[in-house]
């Protein structure tokens, strides 16, 4: 062998050690990165998760038996009316328990399933599930959700909204106890449709009697004297060893013991805003609120009886004309929502186009039934669409929430905007683009996109069936006259 042949051989050896050792080198580094990337997940997931207290308020209940007592309802005169005494029958029904979250009086613990096998049609369940299923996909891992629902009367009448707010005052503050008793400290969240979005701002009023500090007088007297009766309905009360001899509801009527630690969030759908309470949301009590509504919600602003004034607000801007009047700041913590759906879309630019507002034509007719029809094919999502399962058979192929309530999706809507925490007044357009539900939100009144989100319709699909497949919505219009009838009757 000549010495370029041995160079040559040696050359070739050498290449080949280095080759098959560089391979193992690198696959070596390459083993070990992913063993610290492993170890780096597990020890994440092995971080404690923070605890969430999730309760659900519904909103008004039986109005329909209101407006056979106008008198009672418009005087507030509601303990001895028969209004009252025919919705506290009908209020145990569980027959309207099935399309909402919703159920008995008082703090219910719920876990979430799409099982209803034992427990009946009863909306509650599925819909938390549903809720959980949402949750999870927006912030994988990040919290144990507890599930709770919040029932009230749900009456016509701005007193009993107020004395409600102390139930639920005090009713979280003792779920927050058993929490602290195992070393835990929860986040609570509140989800409120209509006027339980009332029933949680009066929270506001209450804290402040409770913690002392006042809120900021804005120069609305029906706020001040609401303030006042709650401060008077305080003094009033026993303390909690003796409301605990007490029955039902009973149990709950108690001066609170110490001020509750500030809510993390409160989100309010379709909630009528109203003087009586919109100042509230100003309150220390509230880290961060959401108000939700839609344009072709026509029952939002028809509550015309429980109000100083002839209709209720879809929006806050009563209240920022009164901070600048006052030379107040308006509450930075509290995000106005308006939920749309995409009428159009530019698959080729990747633009959506943001449907008008539709201006709402006022009639007494529609303030006094808060009546829901229209000439015009509704698009946008209406009140009951917030909180309730509706039927599919109408309008899916347009409306993507469908048959959902829009309250199952907040996990997914709220987590397109964290990164957006400047946007306080914003409308999101929800809308399908290949196989994805999409949502896009603009500034109010903006064209430009500022961001959006999406989620594969696949997994909404899934859900959507699940919830489903129980017919929750299947009830004639006859039968459920027959039912109101029944107590109509009492």
């Amino acid at each position: 062998m000549t010495g370029k042949s041995r160079n040559a051989l040696i050359f070739l050896a050498a290449c080949l050690l280095i080759g098959v050792g560089g391979y193992y080198f690198f696959d070596a580094v390459k083993k070990y990165a992913a063993s610290v990337t492993f170890l780096s997940r597990l020890a994440k997931s092995k971080e404690p998760r923070s605890h969430r207290i999730l309760v659900f308020v519904h909103g008004s209940f039986g109005t329909t038996l209101g407006l056979l007592d106008l008198p009672s309802v418009v005087r507030d005169t509601m303990s001895s009316s028969g209004y009252a005494r025919k919705v506290r029958e009908m209020r145990k029904d569980p027959y309207f328990f099935k399309t909402q979250p919703i159920l008995e009086r008082g703090l219910v613990k719920v876990e979430p399933t799409f099982n209803l096998d034992e427990i009946g049609r009863r909306g509650a369940y599925p819909i938390a599930g549903a809720f959980q299923e949402m949750a999870e996909y927006a912030e994988p891992g990040v919290a144990e959700n507890h599930y709770y629902m919040f029932g009230w009367s749900g009456l016509m009448s701005q007193r009993k909204r107020r004395l409600e707010s102390i139930r639920l005052y005090n009713a979280i503050s003792q779920e927050v106890e058993k929490f602290r008793a195992v070393d835990i400290e929860p986040k609570v969240y509140i989800y409120a449709h209509s006027h339980g979005g009332n029933v949680v701002l009066n929270m506001g009023a209450l804290h402040s009697i409770i913690s002392g500090e006042a809120l900021p007088d804005v120069g609305e007297k029906t706020a001040n004297e609401g303030v006042a009766f709650l401060g008077q309905v305080i003094s009033a009360l026993p303390n909690r060893d003796e409301a605990e001899k007490l029955e039902g509801q009973k149990i709950l009527d108690y001066k609170p013991e110490k001020p509750l630690s500030a809510l993390e969030m409160v989100v309010m759908m379709g909630m009528p805003v109203q003087p009586e309470t919109d100042s509230y949301v100003m309150s220390p009590l509230f880290n961060k609120v959401y108000h939700l509504y839609s344009t072709a919600d026509v029952v939002q602003v028809s509550d015309w009886a429980t109000t100083c004034r002839y209709y209720s607000d879809q929006r806050f801007d009563r209240l920022r004309e009164l901070c600048d009047t006052n030379k107040l700041r308006f509450p930075s913590n509290l995000t106005q929502m308006r939920i749309t759906l995409e009428k159009n879309h530019n698959a080729e630019s990747g633009k959506s186009v943001l449907p008008a507002e539709k201006k709402e034509e006022s009639s007494w007719w529609r303030y006094l039934v808060g009546s829901t029809a229209s000439s015009e094919k509704v698009i946008d999502p209406t009140h009951k669409e917030f909180w309730f399962v509706v039927s599919r058979d109408e309008g899916h192929e347009i409306n993507p929430f469908k048959p959902l309530p829009i309250v199952v999706y907040l996990p997914l809507i709220l987590s397109g905007m964290q990164d957006y925490e400047e946007l306080t007044d914003v409308e999101v357009a929800a809308g399908i683009k290949d196989e994805d539900l999409v949502f896009s939100y603009y500034r109010r009144g903006g064209k430009e996109m500022v961001t959006t989100s999406q989620v594969p319709l696949g997994f909404i699909h899934q859900i959507q069936d699940a919830v489903y497949e129980h017919r929750l919505d299947k009830s004639s219009i006859a039968e459920e006259l027959s039912i109101i009838g029944k107590y109509v009757r009492l």
